[in-house]
């Protein structure tokens, strides 16, 4: 996160903007960042608190769902209620239940009307000058929720109607005097037919007796066998299927990050192994 402290013309460019378009979650970050860098007065900490506490609202918004906020974010909340213990003694935050004793409630009850502003004129409702800032942000983040769009599923396809006995039986053709038949001498002779080896299911294990297929030349036993559950897996992957379905859902899409094309191709065969493997009788191991 870059500071903007050393550059006021980029903060009253960010506070400009923050009274004509709104700022994004990002640019809240960095006005809050510069207010508690150079505080003025008390009302540059209050104003700092508002800017921190929208930050809040929209990460907790646009943030992917199930993905932990970063680093930067965490220090940075640290440092404000560090900043804000110091000064007022009390930081509310999103979710508090409790209600502590504030020391020097000026500057926060004049952050808490301008955050009730805010969230009024963002959502176009009134906001009681009895509610609490935790509340009011509630209140922005359901109004936000509500404009995001709203993922449509995908119809399920229709199943086509099985064909009756009547239609699927073929027209007998009609009877004919049966000739003799004289074997062509330039005609080859009919091959004896192979049956192709079963293969187990993906996942389950080769029946006994079965001998696995010779490891390719100059193939380490690492390349070829899954890294989680000692499975053959697919080239080109460190995974077997289905301990990459078996992972939680934010490591395989920071797996997949490196592996797009495998993401792919697992993603098709989701259905497929849920339908073939027993998935809660296998013991998986994350790896390391």
């Amino acid at each position: 996160m870059s500071a903007i402290g050393d550059t006021p013309s980029e903060l009253d460019r960010l506070l400009a903007k923050a009274g004509s378009d709104g700022l994004t979650g990002p640019e809240h970050y960095r006005v809050a960042e510069a207010l508690l860098n150079h505080p003025a007065s008390g009302d540059g900490l209050a104003a700092a608190q508002v800017h921190a506490t929208l930050a809040v609202a929209y990460d907790s918004v646009h943030r992917p769902a199930h993905a932990p906020p970063s680093e930067a974010f965490r220090d940075f909340v640290a440092r404000i209620q560090h900043e804000c213990n110091a000064i007022t003694g009390m930081w509310e935050q999103l979710g508090d239940a409790e209600t502590a004793v504030r020391d020097e409630a000026g500057e926060l009850r004049h952050s808490d009307a301008a955050v009730r502003a805010l969230v009024a004129d963002r959502t176009g409702r009134p906001v009681p000058d009895t509610m609490r800032t935790p509340d009011a942000v509630r209140m922005l983040i359901t109004r936000l929720d509500a404009q995001r769009p709203q993922e449509v599923p995908a119809p399920a396809p229709k199943a086509l109607p099985a064909p009756s006995p009547s239609a699927s039986a073929p027209a007998s053709p009609p009877a004919t005097p049966s000739r003799p038949t004289t074997a062509s001498p330039s005609a080859p002779a009919p091959r004896p037919s192979v049956a192709a080896p079963r293969l187990p299911a993906p996942g389950m294990r080769p029946p006994a007796g079965a001998t696995r297929p010779p490891r390719p030349a100059g193939k380490s036993a690492a390349a070829v066998t899954c890294q989680s559950c000692g499975g053959r897996k697919k080239e080109g992957h460190y995974l077997c299927r289905v301990c990459w379905f078996m992972l939680p859902e934010p490591t395989r899409t920071r797996l997949a990050r490196r592996d797009a094309l495998a993401y792919r191709r697992l993603a098709e065969l989701h259905d497929q192994l849920r339908r073939t493997v027993p998935l809660t009788e296998i013991t998986v191991r994350e790896p390391i």
